[in-house]
């Protein structure tokens, strides 16, 4: 057996095995070796590109939570001028309301309800509705008997949502049936006595 037919050996071996030798000796990929890989490179771009997708989502996401977080933020700080504006105008006389500044105050207040409702604020329904414990607060109880338990008789404090989540619960005060006397004393007539 001369060398030329023990290196023709050899390849048809490696051959057989999945690789071809190159006449340099180095083993060479054959075309299902190649195509694997290809499949394999293939499958991997595909994860890269739909883990990518899945990042710019999120980092979507989180900055949009973001800016949601920092409108709330500002938004809390401008509810008290909000309120403060909102008492004025429910409690001032006719004569100033009808005046030029009357007039004013409360174009300044609708124009700051405008702004903050463009935001995405708004206020929280509570009275004459069921006592909710995630959108009101219970500040007092009402205890004539003129509504049904558990309903919002009053709001002492307007609440608000933004975009859907509680901002802050409107505080309100809730009907709830009296109390008799004998059922707030304790029942201190039946101890036992040792003897």
């Amino acid at each position: 057996m001369t060398a030329s037919d023990t290196g023709q050996q050899e390849q048809e071996t490696a051959a057989a095995g999945g690789q071809t030798q190159s006449p340099e000796g180095a083993a060479s990929p054959t075309v299902e070796s190649v195509l694997r890989d290809k499949d394999e490179l293939k499958n991997i771009l595909v994860r890269t590109q739909a883990d990518f997708s899945n990042y710019r989502k999120r980092m979507e996401q989180e900055r949009e939570e973001a800016r949601r977080m920092v409108a709330a933020g500002i938004i809390v700080v401008l509810l008290p001028a909000l309120d403060d504006l909102d008492r004025t105008m429910a409690n001032m006389p006719p004569a100033v309301a009808q005046s030029p500044w009357g007039e004013g105050l409360g174009l300044a207040q609708r124009k700051l309800q405008s702004v903050l409702e463009g935001a995405g604020l708004k206020p929280i329904e509570a009275e004459g509705k069921t006592f909710d414990p995630w959108e009101h607060e219970a500040v007092m109880y009402d205890e004539t008997g003129e509504h049904a338990e558990g309903t919002v008789v009053h709001v002492v404090r307007a609440g608000y949502k933004l975009q859907g989540r509680v901002l802050r619960p409107a505080q309100v005060v809730v009907a709830r049936r009296p109390v008799k006397a004998e059922e707030t004393a304790p029942d201190t007539h039946n101890e036992t006595r040792g003897g």
